[in-house]
């Protein structure tokens, strides 16, 4: 059966075992004209790391979206690492294809993901995908904790009153003299007895800022 080909051609730079985009597109032609398919279209990336999200490459990522999307049927490369060099990115990608109806085709491996054989590849590739992700996430959370237990700041929102300082190679929560001043304010005005909004329009009608340096307390 016909199917419509999406060529996909990616360099990230010239060495002795590099395919050339010239080579990958005569590789990918040759296994349209093989095979009787019909290529509608290439995305070529030159310059991009393997590294690079397939999504987020600058010629590739508009054939996944909008009007291109219906016109192609297969991602045909000419080897699988010219489609990425990352397992995570790769299940990602093949998640993508199963949900919108398209496969991938390799020709250098001879992997075409729409038969028997290329799924049972596929799926196997997916579950590895998903084992780093969660590997990735317990290795974050287990660097956050060993910062957290070092007094270490591992980003977000700094707390008011507080400010991030660099140290070495790491970041710190120090106090904020000109807003611990303002704290201790908030605090004295609620041991007198005043509200929380009662401070918040104090403060306010005084201009003084928040962290975001809004004008406006009380929703911030």
């Amino acid at each position: 059966e016909m199917s419509r080909l999406l060529g996909v051609v990616r360099l990230s730079h010239m060495t002795a075992e590099t395919l050339s985009p010239e080579v990958q597109r005569a590789k990918i032609t040759g296994f349209a004209d093989l095979y009787g398919h019909v290529i509608v279209g290439w995305a070529v990336d030159t310059d991009v790391s393997g590294a690079v999200s397939v999504f987020g490459r600058d010629d590739l990522a508009p054939w996944l979206e909008g009007e291109r999307l219906a016109t192609w049927d297969v991602a045909c490369v000419a080897k699988l690492d010219r489609l990425t060099r990352s397992i995570t990115d790769f299940g990602r990608f093949i998640e993508w294809t199963q949900a919108n109806g398209k496969s991938i085709v390799s020709v250098a491996e001879n992997l075409d993901f729409s038969t028997a054989a290329g799924r049972l590849f596929a799926s196997i590739l997916v579950m590895f995908a998903q084992f780093e992700r969660e590997r990735m996430g317990e290795r974050r959370r287990d660097r956050h904790q060993a910062d957290k237990a070092r007094g270490w700041w591992g980003g977000g929102r700094v707390p008011y009153g507080r400010r991030a300082v660099q140290v070495d190679s790491h970041y710190e929560l120090t106090e904020d003299p000109a807003e611990k001043a303002v704290v201790n304010r908030m605090a004295a005005g609620l041991l007198a007895g005043k509200s929380a909004t009662q401070v918040a329009r104090e403060l306010t009608a005084e201009g003084v800022p928040t962290k975001r340096g809004a004008p406006q307390w009380g929703q911030h």
